[in-house]
Order: structure tokens, then sequence, then C-alpha cells
């Protein structure tokens, strides 16, 4: 279930998984259980327009979520193309996009931020993985994962390590002598171009 779902209860698509009424104590930072080393639910307070308002902070979200009453401003609001896909494939159109500098209280620093403005007032503010990163509220230990990079292999890289290959008619030089066990089958492929055997 992704954060988005389960926290924005809007009169939309959206499939709520949810249907507990919209209370503070449900974002709390403690664990549910005592004996758990890391919080479900990460949150930083940020100055918006001047207002401390309550984040969650989402690794798993691709963009910012911020609801449309958060908004002071609504000349930023920037209409926009964007829709948005929760993780059981329905969407939700949002109202616009606008840009907001947010300040860190504890940092001192600024920023500013691209959000995706969405209807509704039980909606949680919510940062993405991305903006999480960039502001340094949480850091991935990219040493801790193992990850498999597929090296793409294109006609130019396999042409310059390997011209050998590539040059010629594709007959073998001189003579060869081709043994084929008998329990071997042929199968002719649509592939071969121009070969004999003899």
């Amino acid at each position: 279930m992704n954060h988005f779902t389960a926290q924005c209860q809007l009169n939309t698509k959206v499939n709520v998984v949810e249907t507990d009424e919209y209370e503070d104590d449900e974002y709390c930072l403690t664990p549910e259980s005592g004996n758990q080393k890391h919080a479900k639910k990460i949150f930083a307070t940020l100055n918006v327009e001047k207002s401390a308002i309550k984040f969650q902070l989402d690794s798993g979200m691709t963009c910012n979520l911020l609801p449309a009453d958060i908004l002071q401003d609504e000349s930023k609001l920037k209409v926009t193309r964007k829709i948005l896909t929760m993780y059981n494939k329905t969407t939700v159109t949002p109202l616009g996009e606008c840009t907001l500098e947010l300040h860190n209280p504890k940092t001192h620093k600024k920023y500013q931020v691209d959000f995706v403005v969405v209807g509704g007032d039980r909606c949680m503010p919510i940062l993405g993985s991305l903006t999480i990163q960039e502001m340094d509220l949480i850091k991935v230990q990219q040493h801790s994962i193992l990850s498999i990079e597929a090296n793409l292999v294109t006609q130019e890289v396999l042409l310059k390590d390997y011209p050998d290959v590539f040059q010629g008619t594709g007959k073998l030089e001189g003579q060869c002598n081709l043994e084929v066990r008998c329990s071997a089958s042929h199968t002719p492929s649509s592939t071969s171009v121009g070969s004999t055997y003899h």
C-alpha cells in the first residue's frame, strides 16, 4: 500500500484502503510496537509560506504532494497534464502544480520545491524520494544495496570492441574440417547467410 492511497481520502477514483477518520495522532513518529527499532512513518516539519507544515517523507513517491488547502496563494497554481497513478493502477487528476519555497528551521536551508496539488482536506502533505534525498532528510546507503546494473550494448560499442568479427565476407579462411556427432540434429536457421557445409 503506498502512502498516497493510505493517507489521502479524497472523493475521487482512489480506492480508499483506510476508512478511519483523519486524526493527528495517526501520524505520530512513535513506532507502533515498543520493540521496533525504526518508525514506520517519518515526518519533517518545514516552513512553507511562513507556516509550519508537517510533511510525511515517502521514499516510494516520485513526486511531492500538496493538498490545495495548504496553498495560500492560488495564483501560484499552474495547469498540469500530470495524472497521479496509485499502486493499484487507479488514477487521480490533480488540480495543478506549483513551486514553493520550503525552509528547514533546523538547518536554516531554503529549497525551491515543485508540488503536485490535489483537492481534498484530508490529504497528508508528502515529500517524495528525490526531494528528501536532495534536502538531506534521508540518505540511501548505496554500499548496503546489491544492485544489478544492465550494461546496454549498442551497435557502436560492438563494432569498436570487436572490429575483426564484422570484417570480411563471413566465410572461414582456408580449409576447415567440421565434425558433427551422429546424435546431433540440424535445424535450418532463417538467419544463416550463405553458409555451405561440405
